[in-house]
């Protein structure tokens, strides 16, 4: 397998919602498809209307995605250097 194969494979992984990679990328909490989703989407909605208010989303909805935390760069360096990486030139 070529790096360009593996990379469109990584690339089909990460871009359907139902695989536990793309999952991960995006910062749910669990994998759904995308029939899940919409069917979750009609179910909040129909929810939301037939109650007048707000609604705590149906359990199979994804959380939102995680707020993105800053890289300690010097922590990752530390790290490549315990396992005999050699800093950048």
């Amino acid at each position: 397998m070529t790096i360009t194969e593996a990379a469109r494979l990584a690339m089909q992984l990460v871009g359907d919602p139902a695989s536990a990679t793309s999952a991960a990328v995006i910062g749910w909490n669990h994998p759904i498809s995308r029939e899940g989703i919409v069917l979750a989407d009609i179910y909040n909605l129909i929810h939301r209307a037939l109650i007048d208010g707000q609604i705590e989303p149906h359990w199979i909805t994804p959380t939102t995605p995680r707020p993105v935390r800053e890289i300690d760069h010097d922590a990752v360096d530390a790290a490549l250097r315990l396992t005999g990486h050699l800093p950048a030139a």
